[in-house]
């Protein structure tokens, strides 16, 4: 069986940046925001977003 991408690597960070972005927009009075992921890609998920939305 072969592996079929949906998106390259370049379209999931966009998106991941969007999705920055507008938890940005959404928040941005608050003093904090906590991200959460559940361990495995749902970690690596809130991580890759925690990067993005520091830089956004």
């Amino acid at each position: 069986m072969t592996a079929t991408s949906v998106l390259t690597t370049e379209q999931i960070q966009q998106k991941i940046n969007r999705i920055a972005v507008q938890v940005y927009e959404r928040n941005h009075t608050a003093t904090e925001i906590v991200l959460a992921g559940v361990v495995g890609q749902g970690l690596k998920f809130a991580q890759r977003l925690s990067n993005s939305y520091r830089s956004a």
